[in-house]
């Protein structure tokens, strides 16, 4: 078959190629060169690995038809020559070879053929060197962080390397180290009770820090901390030198608001190793957080200059930016009263509201803002209603969102004019959800996000991976969050807790396969804090998918300058603070919305001081 090397052909034409250059002239390298080719395209195809045996049997020396460079080598080309080691009896080679070629191609399922030879011939399992195992599970491993990997691509290549562990590694092995990348296999692709059972049999048999940071890890993925930190504090038994427990004992700590504790565990590992950067740049927050006029945020500022390259230096900086790191308390008219209404129960018990609770408010509010104040009296214990009267509606009218909409969390009451039983019926100015309670797993999941410590980046992850554990979560079941926020624990502020759910909401919707095109809606209202909420999952996913800026930052901008007047607008600090942490933003744009929030915030102290 005439054919030129300057030319791109199919895979079945490659094989066309190498069947008549075999058949014609008898050139088993010519004819593997092409079948290689041909094979990376499909591994599994009968005919091509057909025409390779006949090559193979009929050559008297087969590896030549495979040679490899020290200048470097087709992937096709080291496959095809670990197929013949393995046809030649030499299966622990071949594995070894195939491993570098799935780590090149790891889309091709060439591993397979490892499986399949192992599988024909058991016992050469026992004759791979630990350390071309090592060579490959160790880096493919490191390359999926976090407890389970819920990606179908990562997961594809997981479950392929698991095949091939099951395959090449004997149970149990004579180096542990084997059954702990197993372990880990295994809680990565969540098979969390097949994890625990080998990790468990593992430490029965053999005590050691890895398996008691396997079991921690599994304990971890299930949330069960009170196991983890027994684990975490068994592996510090093992080693306790290591520091590595330390810093996720500090992290998980200091996420909690256990500021002293997480400040001796990062000084631990510290004093261990200091060298080590995150530890460092841990402990001096810490210490900041404990100690507010204390020398510490000036010092972990100078460490972030000097250690550039510090993910954990800038994000702990990134406490002072609102709605990185922190949540600002919503204020409103009806909000405002809580405080005080708070102090004086806490002195005089019988101050407790009953009966009905009435507001007179300039302008409306946000619907969120009347449903904290009465889910902060239901925590006192208070069964008073509350009552609004509002003098203005303001325009654009807050009631209605700006365009039609999908998704919406809030509606208002209807009434018809009393002069007439058939006109055009009108909004009151009560509202109402828009949207069914969700159900409880999904309420319970964004309730225990909502407790922690307040990170967007942390967040924005922790909300995909609760995301991934529902089956078809649908928009509708977070928006419920929105509208009937799960139950507040004891000792919490109404409007913080409320916030944070809808925060925790937003941002799970946001992993949605639509999830982008609800935020947006939410963004046209009706007018609300959910505003915020949307605006801030937004900004976390820009953050991922810079391709969010263009759908996001014109509806920031359009908000701002279309502003519910007269009165005050609920989202237009975030809004003001997030333009200038969208990625892609220019320049000019982040100066101006800066001097924008600085003057807002400036306004909101002399308004303060005025009181």
């Amino acid at each position: 078959m005439n054919h030129s090397h300057d030319k791109y052909y199919t895979p079945d034409e490659e094989y066309q190629i190498a069947r008549a250059v075999w058949a014609n002239d008898g050139d088993a390298k010519h004819a593997a060169h092409h079948l290689a080719a041909a094979l990376v395209s499909d591994p599994h195809h009968p005919d091509r690995l057909r025409l390779l045996d006949d090559i193979i049997a009929g050559t008297r020396d087969p590896l030549a038809m495979a040679p490899l460079s020290e200048e470097g080598n087709y992937l096709g080309t080291v496959a095809v020559r670990a197929y013949v080691l393995a046809k030649t009896g030499r299966v622990p080679e071949a594995v070894a070879l195939i491993g570098q070629v799935h780590h090149a191609r790891p889309d091709v399922p060439f591993l397979d053929w490892a499986v399949d030879w192992l599988t024909r011939e058991p016992a050469a399992a026992a004759l791979i060197q630990p350390s071309a195992l090592f060579g490959f599970f160790g880096p493919l491993i490191s390359k999926y962080p976090g407890n389970v990997i819920e990606v179908p691509a990562a997961r594809a290549e997981l479950e392929a390397a698991l095949r091939f562990h099951e395959a090449a590694v004997r149970d149990p092995h004579p180096d542990p180290m084997l059954s702990y990348l197993k372990i880990a296999l295994l809680r990565k692709l969540g098979r969390l009770d097949d994890a625990e059972r080998l990790a468990r049999a593992c430490y029965d048999r053999e005590p050691n820090y890895f398996f008691s940071t396997a079991l921690a890890m599994i304990c971890q993925s299930r949330e069960n901390y009170a196991e983890w930190l027994h684990w975490q504090n068994k592996a510090l038994e093992h080693d306790p030198a290591d520091t590595a427990v330390r810093r996720d004992l500090g992290d998980w700590h200091l996420e909690r608001g256990q500021v002293t504790e997480a400040a001796r565990y990062y000084q631990d590992a510290f004093n261990l190793e200091s060298t080590d950067e995150w530890s460092e740049a841990s402990l001096l927050f810490a210490k900041h957080r404990l100690e507010p006029d204390g020398p510490w945020l000036a010092r972990l500022q100078a460490f972030a200059v000097a250690h550039p390259e510090s993910d954990r230096a800038r994000s702990l900086l990134g406490v002072n930016q609102p709605y990185v790191t922190s949540l600002p308390t919503p204020v409103e008219a009806m909000v405002n009263v809580l405080p005080k209404l708070l102090a004086d129960i806490r002195k005089d018990p019988s101050k407790l509201p009953d009966g009905e609770l009435r507001f007179t408010v300039s302008s409306m509010e946000a619907p969120s803002a009347r449903m904290s104040v009465q889910l902060q009296l239901q925590a006192l214990g208070s069964d008073a209603t509350i009552s609004v009267e509002y003098e203005t509606v303001q325009k654009p009218d807050p009631r209605v969102p700006r365009v039609e909409v999908t998704h919406q969390v809030w509606r208002y009451l209807e009434k018809a004019p009393d002069n007439t039983k058939r006109s055009a019926k009108r909004l009151t100015t009560d509202p109402l959800p828009a949207v069914p309670e969700p159900p409880p797993g999904i309420a319970a999941a964004v309730a225990r996000l909502a407790g922690l410590v307040y990170e967007r980046p942390s967040w924005y992850t922790s909300t995909g991976t609760a995301v991934a554990k529902f089956h078809a979560p649908t928009p509708e079941q977070f928006l419920g969050v929105m509208a009937h926020p799960p139950e507040m624990p004891t000792d919490w502020y109404a409007p913080d807790w409320v916030l944070r759910c809808q925060v925790a909401a937003a941002m799970m919707i946001a992993h949605l396969p639509d999830g982008r095109a609800v935020l947006l809606d939410l963004l046209q209202g009706p007018y609300d804090w959910t505003i915020t909420a949307a605006a801030i999952a937004l900004t976390a996913a820009a953050e991922r998918d810079p391709t969010v800026t263009d759908d996001a930052l014109p509806l920031f901008l359009e908000l701002l300058q279309n502003q519910p007047q007269p009165g005050f607008v609920c989202y237009q600090h975030p809004l003001a603070c997030l333009i200038q942490q969208l990625p892609g933003v220019s320049e000019d744009v982040r100066k101006y919305f800066a001097e924008f929030q600085a003057k807002l915030e400036r306004d909101d102290r002399e308004e303060e001081q005025s009181e």
